[in-house]
C-alpha cells in the first residue's frame, strides 16, 4: 500500500539516481550507456542529447555549437514537448531531490527563478500527458493540492472536469498518488475532448 501509494515519487528518484550513476560510470568506469553530463551527453556512444536551454545560452555568447550537438538539443526539445517541457524538473534535474527534501523551496526556486524550468514550461506548453481531473469522484479533501509543488496548476479541483493546462505543471504524478478518491489521474491530450 505504501509503495503504491508513492509510485510516482519511488520512480522518480530511482530514474534521477539512475541518470546520476550512469554519468559517474561513465566518467569513472568507461560505461558508454549514458557519457557526459546534463547539458550535453552521449547515449551509448550512438546518440547525442544536448539540453536546449544549454544551447540558447551557447547562441546567445555568440558560440556556434556542431551540428551534432544542435540535432541533439532538438532532439531533447522535441521528447520533452511531447512528454511535457517540465518533466525533467521531476524525472531528470537532482534540484529537485533538494526542494522536495525542503518544502520551504517548493515554489521559490524552481517555480519561479529556475532559468532551466522556465524554458521547459514553454517548451511543453502542448504537451501530450497531463494530470486529469474527474469531479463527480471528487471529495474535496484537498490532500492533492497540499503536495503539489506548484498548486496553481490544479485551480480546477472540485470545479470541472479538465486536464492540467499549465506547462508549470512538473507531471511529478504526487496529486494522483495522494488521491484515495481516484479523482485525478493521467491522461492523454490526443484522447481528451477538453
Amino acid at each position: 500500500m505504501l509503495i503504491h501509494a508513492n509510485r510516482f515519487l519511488i520512480t522518480r528518484r530511482l530514474v534521477q539516481i539512475t541518470v546520476m550513476l550512469l554519468f559517474f560510470a561513465g566518467s569513472a568506469a568507461g560505461w558508454t550507456i549514458l557519457r557526459g553530463n546534463l547539458s550535453c551527453a552521449r547515449l551509448f556512444d550512438v546518440l547525442t542529447l544536448a539540453d536546449p536551454y544549454a544551447v540558447l545560452q551557447m547562441l546567445a555568447a555568440r558560440a556556434m555549437p556542431t551540428a551534432e550537438i544542435a540535432v541533439g538539443a532538438l532532439t531533447v526539445a522535441v521528447i520533452y514537448a511531447l512528454l511535457g517541457g517540465r518533466v525533467f524538473c521531476a524525472w531528470v534535474c537532482p534540484m529537485n531531490v533538494v526542494t522536495d527534501l525542503a518544502a520551504w523551496l517548493r515554489g521559490g526556486f524552481c517555480g519561479h527563478l529556475c532559468p532551466m524550468g522556465a524554458f521547459y514550461s514553454l517548451i511543453g506548453r502542448g504537451n501530450l500527458i497531463k494530470p486529469v481531473h474527474n469531479p463527480d469522484k471528487c471529495t474535496m479533501c484537498m490532500r492533492c493540492v497540499e503536495v503539489c509543488p506548484e498548486r496553481q496548476v490544479l485551480h480546477m479541483i472540485g470545479k470541472k472536469n479538465a486536464m492540467v493546462s499549465s506547462g508549470q505543471c512538473i507531471n511529478c504524478g504526487r496529486c494522483i498518488e495522494v488521491c484515495g478518491d481516484n479523482a485525478i489521474g493521467l491522461g492523454s491530450r490526443l484522447f481528451s475532448d477538453k
